[in-house]
């Protein structure tokens, strides 16, 4: 966790509070070790495709992705 820059403990944070991803997915996917489109697959797994449900879950995950992709051209 010390290694994660501001921007990705504020996302960490986002994920687990909205989403509760877990450690280990959270972690990966602001690693690099998962891309968000795999993040949103597992934390949307649980409903159908197009769901309301899902759509919110994504559209989640598209504004945490955003508030790290903003937060690197603001430096």
């Amino acid at each position: 966790m010390s290694r994660l820059t501001r921007s990705q403990r504020v996302q960490f944070v986002l994920m687990n509070g909205m989403h509760g991803a877990g450690l280990f997915l959270s972690l990966a996917t602001l690693l690099g070790l998962c891309d968000f489109e795999g993040y949103a697959s597992q934390v949307c797994r649980q409903w159908q495709p197009d769901s309301p449900e899902e759509q919110e879950r994504r559209m989640e995950t598209a504004y945490i992705r955003l508030y790290g992709e903003l937060d690197g051209c603001l430096e």
